[in-house]
């Protein structure tokens, strides 16, 4: 009889122990769970904070980059004021020539466009023709003001040796991609941005 309540009692500590030695490993398993689900908040919330880091530079960097272009304009037409103030010079015309993608050559509708400015410039011998070259943002920053003097290159070829305007009376500006009119973000928007503005200047 005391050998049986031996047993029982040994079997009893027995399940006792293994019952305790598995509540123990299944506390240690949720203790690391939990740890390793901290350390994933952690890391998790480390890189949201990393993002709104670089997405509020981001916006720095392009607010900054509008205001520089701003200026940028601002500058250009208060020169084109002075220049036209200080020569008594009122704009009579405005036209704009339109350029195909990485392209600097006349199309039907420029030269037509051309032949208008040439017409209008005809009827006052003290014009002045300002032209600024304009491109869209594809590129670097040199090929594109490259690019816009070849165009505003092509409007002078096509002035001067076909309609016969005097070289002497038109003031050129190749500015490149600073200075969109409409969205560099949209095809629709750079095919506004391929451009030549053609302002024609004379005397009050």
């Amino acid at each position: 009889m005391n050998t049986n309540r031996s047993f029982h009692t040994t079997v009893l500590i027995t399940l006792a122990l293994l019952l305790l030695a598995g509540c123990s490993s299944h506390q240690a398993v949720k203790d690391e769970v939990a740890a390793s689900e901290q350390k994933q908040n952690k890391s998790v919330e480390q890189l949201r904070q990393d993002m709104n880091g670089e997405l509020s530079l981001l916006k720095d960097a392009t607010e900054q980059a509008t205001r520089t272009a701003e200026n940028a304009n601002l500058a250009v037409g208060e020169l084109q004021a002075k220049f036209a103030s200080r020569n008594d010079l009122i704009e009579k015309q405005r036209e704009v020539v339109y350029f195909g993608f990485d392209r600097s050559d006349l199309d039907d509708t420029g030269q037509a466009t051309l032949d208008n400015v040439a017409a209008f410039a005809s009827t006052d011998k003290n014009y002045v023709v300002i032209l600024e070259g304009h491109t869209d943002k594809v590129g670097s920053d040199s090929y594109n003001y490259a690019l816009s003097s070849r165009r505003v290159n092509s409007v002078i070829r096509y002035l001067v040796g076909e309609k016969g305007a005097d070289q002497n009376r038109i003031h050129i500006l190749g500015l490149g991609e600073g200075y969109p009119a409409a969205d560099n973000n949209s095809k629709e928007g750079r095919s506004h941005n391929r451009r030549v503005i053609l302002r024609v200047l004379a005397p009050r």
